[in-house]
């Protein structure tokens, strides 16, 4: 992967079985953003291929759901924590107008519910917490009922109660056979709650069991 021809990520040999929550750790700069980024057709690949699901991503857009960091959604947009969570049902169904359907709002209304943001429902999303924002947009994915989750800092600017339901959404996912791969800065949480660790940097990637990747001795 590259920028303006400046590669970012070399020497990438990355597959993630399915029913598995990865962490994707490594210092500022590393390329995690890049990597979940170049999955999904977001930046240019300077050499290689990249497969998703077995295929490419195009051909299974509907099935790989991705939230991005923070700092790159519109919190000002005038819309619903609803509408947000119903926008995942529309990719699923294949239906970007009309998510006030009914079918589409009790879908989304339930995911809301598992992320303990039922309540909230009707609030805009610019006023929320940025921990509840969070927990919208997880419940987002989670209405997409994806096969493939890639999730770049879930758990930033969240409280503990938030990066707590957003924790047990992840598992809940990955206990139902989805795979979930989450940015992730805190080592801590993904040695003791995550099933693997992809470590990035030094131009390329280690990946194992989250507790031995993320021993004294992998970790500076």
């Amino acid at each position: 992967m590259a920028y303006d021809r400046r590669p970012v990520l070399r020497g990438v040999d990355l597959d993630l079985p399915a029913g598995s929550l990865v962490g994707i750790v490594g210092p500022n700069g590393a390329g995690k953003s890049t990597l979940l980024q170049a999955c999904v057709g977001l930046v240019p690949i300077a050499a290689g291929t990249v497969r998703v699901l077995g295929t490419s991503f195009d051909r299974v857009r509907a099935s790989v759901a991705y939230l991005p960091q923070r700092e790159r959604i519109d919190w000002d947009f005038p819309i619903r924590a609803l509408d947000v969570a119903a926008m995942g049902a529309c990719a699923r169904h294949g239906r970007w107008f009309g998510w006030g359907g009914r079918g589409l709002r009790e879908e989304a209304r339930t995911a809301l519910a598992a992320v303990g943001m039922a309540d909230l429902a009707d609030r805009p999303i610019g006023k929320l917490s940025g921990g509840q924002q969070q927990r919208v947009f997880v419940a987002r994915a989670l209405a997409q009922r994806a096969r493939l989750f890639l999730m770049d800092e879930p758990f930033a600017s969240v409280d503990a109660a938030s990066g707590q339901a957003i924790l047990a959404a992840l598992k809940s996912l990955r206990d139902a056979g989805a795979t979930v791969a989450v940015v992730h800065h805190d080592l801590a949480m993904v040695r003791d709650h995550f099933d693997l660790a992809v470590r990035v940097g030094e131009d390329a990637l280690r990946i194992g069991p989250a507790a031995d990747i993320l021993s004294s001795a992998h970790v500076p």
